[in-house]
This record gives C-alpha cells, structure tokens and sequence, in this order.
C-alpha cells in the first residue's frame, strides 16, 4: 500500500491482521490511542465492533472501543463479574490478570487511522469465547432493560439493603434472574392505590428439582424484603429452575436489574458528557 493512501478494503486488512471483537488493545498500542482527557488508570481498551462492521467499508468507517484497567489487588471484583453492575464488567481471572470494563468510557476511531498506525501489530490478547457471549449481553442489557414506573420504584426501594444484601450473596448467585410481573406497569399510581407485583426467580438448574437449601433461604429473604414495601402488594411467587422457565414468561414478565437503580428508587445517573 502507498503511504497515505486507502487500501481498497480497510476492514478486510483489519479482520485479516486479526481485530476482531474481543481483540485487547494493551497499554503500548493505547498509548497511540488514549483519548484526550481519559484518566490514566486506564491503560487497556477492548475492540466492541461487531465483525460484520469491521469488514464493511462503505457505512461503517470507524471501529468502536471501550476502556478498561486493572484493578487494584486486593479490589474486590467478584460482583462486577456477574453482569450486575450495569457500568463495569470485570473478565478474566487472578491467575491470567484481572481487567475491568467501563461502558461509560467509549470512543471510535478510524479504520484508516487504526490501520496505518498499528500496521502489522497485534492484539495483546483477546476475550476468550464465554466472556465475548456475556459482554455482549451486559453492553445490550443497559439500552433494553425494561423501566418500571418512577412510584413503582420508589416504594420498592424501602427495601433496598435488605435486597442489595441478597443479591449480592454467594448463595444468590444461582439465581440467573428475577423477574418482575406489575399488573399497573404503565401506570404512577397515586399514594393509597398499591401495586400488585408477581415474582419469577430463574435458578440454574440442577439435579435436584428444588434450588439449592441456601439459594432458597436467600430467596426467601428476598421475598420478605419485597412484601415489607408499602403501596405494593405481592400476588404470587414462582420459583423456577432454568430447564422449566417458560420462553412465554418472557412476553409478560420483566427482568427487575436492581444494580442499574440507585438506592433512591430513582434512575441511574447518565455518564457525564
């Protein structure tokens, strides 16, 4: 290729030097690219273009990337590892490096400039298979996951420790999902009127045809906090493990993402721009 010149497809260069989605910028290739006015403790960034985008040429010239560091030791990390926390996103592992993810912390840069800079260079590393899956399911999950109404949340957040405490235990955490079915869901009803809420806990399935003893117990916590809000009246319980959740829940029932609330029963904050 002539210098300062296109190749006659960028994207197939990219693709075929291996910049795929999942592909880990390291601190050295950052430092080519490090947005102004980006904190220093970021020193990694991980290629989120879909590789269909990458490739094509014509209406996507640019490639997209999110920022991540490395945690402090000793930082504790496990929750952002469950796709919880609905801003950071914890992948790999103490013994091959722990890297965290900010969704906040975004940026694109041009194919062409991508290219002539890194020429032949590669990707420090890469999301191995399971952690590509679930990063693509926390990145679509902050724009789809489902809003209650503003009273709604305000009255279930009277029990919002005692919930944070559940869900964030160990014995939760084979709970895949809870799942919210308010009957006035399109409506901020007025102090005096309540809501009537059913609740759907998803857990791993096992061999057992009940939930694990301590998984239960923490369910069980869970319900008492919810049935303890005033203005909201529980209706029903199903517990269900993930081999007998039925896909037409799905048509009725809402994922209730308790991290992407504040403990003011409000919205989270927008980054700031």
């Amino acid at each position: 290729m002539v210098e300062g010149e296109a190749p006659a497809s960028i994207g197939q260069d990219l693709y075929g030097a291996g910049w795929h989605q999942g592909a880990i910028l390291g601190p050295a290739l950052m430092e080519h690219f490090r947005p102004q006015g980006a904190p220093a403790k970021f020193t990694h960034a991980v290629l989120i273009t879909q590789d269909c985008n990458i490739v094509i040429d014509e209406k996507e010239d640019r490639i997209e990337v999110m920022l991540g560091y490395i945690p402090d030791t000793g930082q504790e990390t496990n929750d952002l590892a469950q796709g919880r926390n609905p801003r950071l996103y914890r992948t790999g592992n103490p013994e091959t490096g722990l890297r965290v993810w900010d969704i906040r912390e975004r940026f694109t840069i041009s194919k062409f400039s991508f290219l002539s800079v890194l020429g032949e260079a590669v990707s420090d590393a890469r999301l191995i298979d399971t952690e590509l899956r679930d990063i693509r399911r926390w990145i679509g999950r902050r724009y789809t996951r489902p809003a209650f109404p503003d009273a709604f949340n305000a009255r279930i957040s009277s029990a919002d420790r005692e919930i944070a405490k559940v869900v964030k235990s160990k014995e939760f955490g084979s709970v895949r999902g809870v799942y919210y079915l308010v009957t006035e869901n399109d409506e901020e009803l007025p102090a005096g009127r309540d809501y009537n809420l059913k609740i759907a806990f998803c857990y791993v399935h096992n061999d057992s045809e009940n939930p694990f003893p301590d998984t239960k117990t923490k369910i069980d916590q869970y319900v008492l906090a919810v049935n303890s809000c005033a203005g909201v009246k529980l209706t029903g319980v199903l517990v269900l493990s993930d081999a007998d959740f039925p896909i037409s829940y799905l048509d009725s029932f809402s994922l209730y993402d308790f991290a992407a609330r504040s403990y003011a029963g409000q919205a989270a904050a927008p980054p700031q721009m």
